[in-house]
């Protein structure tokens, strides 16, 4: 892991950046806290304000029968309803694999999981039922992912839900019908 310390102008602050060595959004949320949690404890040690880049990425790959959506950083409420007023209406009647395993979803609610079911249901209308699986890389991931499962179900999104903690059973979910 190779770190980086640049000095602001106009502060006394410093800024770490991790850099990745070419493995992009590779590393799991569950590796990026514990690194995130070595970083916090050498700080401590040292008396250096650390800020880590937490900014969301979201990118699309549209196949011939799945919409893959591949979420890092730290997701907010907004970039949840962006993701889906820009990419939803291009799904058409394929199935939906969000990818969060390097995905931080621990500042979105309750309340905006409730948002977001209602918001999912402005946009996909009275559409066919369509699967949607998500990837988590941890267990906190995994019981947030369930909660909004939960909301959405009871709000009649018209969706088939699954969570999945690899890549692959997720794949296997979606081709059975």
């Amino acid at each position: 892991m190779r770190l980086a310390a640049k000095r602001r102008a106009t502060s006394s602050t410093f800024r770490l950046t991790h850099r990745l060595g070419g493995h992009g959004l590779g590393i799991t949320a569950q590796r990026l806290r514990k690194r995130s949690a070595l970083l916090a404890h050498e700080v401590r040690r040292t008396s250096v304000a650390v800020i880590i880049s937490t900014a969301p990425t979201v990118s699309i790959f549209c196949g011939e029968r799945v919409f893959s959506i591949t979420a890092g950083g730290r997701l907010s409420r907004d970039e949840v309803f962006r993701t889906i007023e820009e990419y939803y209406v291009h799904t058409g009647e394929r199935d939906v694999l969000w990818d969060l395993t390097a995905a931080d979803i621990s500042a979105i609610t309750h309340k905006d999981f409730r948002d977001i079911a209602a918001f999912a249901i402005a946009k996909l209308g009275q559409a066919p039922t369509r699967k949607i699986a998500y990837v988590v890389g941890d267990t906190a991931t995994y019981t947030r992912i369930c909660t909004y499962i939960t909301i959405a179900f009871k709000s009649h999104v018209p969706a088939e839900y699954s969570v999945f903690l690899s890549l692959d059973s997720a794949e296997q979910w979606l081709a059975r019908h």
